[in-house]
């Protein structure tokens, strides 16, 4: 590991002029992300609309997105692999058929990437020469002030972004995906249908299938509530139950009540408020939790995930302060006897990108200097335990019976920890080129290969 003094750091953090993430995407989008990660003025953006959305001015017409990194390494565990080198090349095309029907469609061709910081986090994507690629985006979207439909490829981030969501992830691929949704100025209502890969056990290849649906209520000016639930199921040949894009339909009454269907269904509740420049969001997912306690497997511990966050913008003019705290449970997402019920995609986490068995604390303040430009510092602290949402389910608790009860520690297993600085911004000097860099010092890597990373990309749009 490097070691840096105190005064080398506070230097660079000082002559360096502008810090930001680098992801194994495309640069453009991942820069619309991170502004949107911190603006919370949006409390009606379309429950059916990504928050993964370029800004107005980046997404009309043809084009080809270029742009290519440096990194010494893994920045932190939410980057893809250390791969040093990086570029990519995407075309594009963004526009409006009709009034009231928008087109997105992009590709996107990268260097092969090797040097991965989870094994299980691989990439997906096809590789020809040394170059990886897919069609990122293909969507259609009929947008009216009251019903929206959207049909393609194309990301799913419904919930604020403030930081790591719990439901959706914002490190993951697109879907190929069906959308409906109403909205009126009072509440949102959507369904949705994504199509998942297939996986393939001892005897036969097993289609998954993703549903889920969202009802999202405003809370005057001060906010909204909203509740969500998806289902994953599959197996064999089985095609998509079509039924489900029905809002009104409970999966979990639903898989109750029908004989030979198993699923794996998730519940949360989501509550935003502000007042005044203050802010917080509240997200509470439950996956399964026990009410009998007559034999031992009813002592599975209750699987569940967390994610509070809270702040303040504008503590002086364009000054925003963010606070988080997550933590998501043993087991959460898992799948107890059929491995394509688990909650994975194309190798990485639908869910929350760091799976289970982990608490993370991270506080933050972002300073927007004008929309060109923005600069971030926090302070991070995760606790991992061992691996367990591609592995096994843990059945630990079996082995005790009602009397003795059961309980376990928390992060479960072998635990390691992350904690350390981050600093990263972006940076537009012309509306075509885009400067994004990322500064890293851990102080407890875990992990990461490397203690310090210092990473820089440019992308510039033909």
């Amino acid at each position: 590991m490097i070691k840096i003094s105190p005064a080398i750091l506070l230097s660079i953090f000082l002559c360096l002029p502008a810090f930001a993430q680098i992801h194994d995407g495309n640069i453009l989008l991942e820069m619309a992300l991170d502004r949107q990660s911190y603006r919370f003025d949006n409390l009606y953006s379309r429950t059916t609309e990504d928050s993964l959305v370029l800004p107005d001015a980046l997404k009309r017409g043809w084009g080809v997105d270029i742009a290519g990194g440096y990194q010494n390494g893994a920045p932190d565990p939410y980057t893809f692999t250390a791969n040093k080198g990086k570029y990519w090349v995407s075309p594009f095309y963004y526009g409006q058929l009709h009034p009231l029907i928008k087109v997105k469609y992009r590709l996107r061709a990268t260097n092969k990437r090797e040097d991965y910081i989870d094994p299980n986090r691989t990439y997906w994507s096809d590789e020809f020469s040394g170059i990886r690629g897919d069609i990122e985006l293909g969507a259609l979207t009929f947008d009216h002030p009251n019903f929206r439909v959207k049909f393609g490829r194309d990301y799913l981030l419904p919930a604020v972004t403030l930081s790591e969501n719990l439901l959706h992830s914002l490190y993951t691929y697109p879907y190929d995906q069906l959308q409906l949704g109403y909205r009126n100025r009072y509440l949102e209502l959507s369904s949705y249908y994504l199509q998942l890969n297939a996986t393939r056990d001892s005897t036969a290849i097993n289609r998954r299938h993703l549903n889920g649906h969202r009802l999202r209520v405003r809370l005057g000016e001060r906010g909204f509530a909203a509740v969500n639930e998806i289902v994953i199921y599959g197996g064999g040949e089985r095609s998509a139950n079509w039924m489900f894009l029905n809002p009104f339909l409970g999966y979990y009454v639903y898989q109750k009540n029908a004989r030979n269907f198993t699923s794996n269904t998730i519940i949360t509740g989501e509550i935003f408020l502000k007042e005044g420049d203050w802010f917080t969001y509240l997200e509470l997912l439950i996956d399964d939790f026990q009410v009998d306690n007559k034999e031992p497997k009813d002592l599975e511990p209750t699987e569940y995930g967390l994610n509070w966050s809270a702040g303040r913008k504008n503590l002086v003019p364009g000054l925003h302060a963010l606070f988080n705290y997550t933590r998501v449970a043993n087991r959460t997402f898992n799948a107890p006897f059929l491995n394509h019920e688990k909650f994975i995609y194309q190798n990485l986490p639908i869910g929350h990108y760091l799976g289970n068995n982990f608490w993370e604390m991270r506080a933050q303040l972002t300073y927007e200097g004008n929309p060109d430009w923005w600069i971030q510092a926090g302070y991070y602290h995760r606790r991992f335990g061992e691996e367990a949402l591609y592995g096994e389910f843990n059945t630990d608790f079996l082995n005790a019976t009602v009397a003795e009860g059961y309980s376990e520690a928390f992060p479960f297993g072998e635990t390691r920890t992350q904690n350390g600085f981050q600093l990263k911004s972006y940076f537009t000097p012309v509306p075509q080129l885009t400067a994004q860099l990322r500064l890293a010092y851990w102080l407890e890597a875990a992990d990461l290969p490397e203690s310090f990373v210092l990473g820089v990309a440019l992308g510039y749009r033909l």
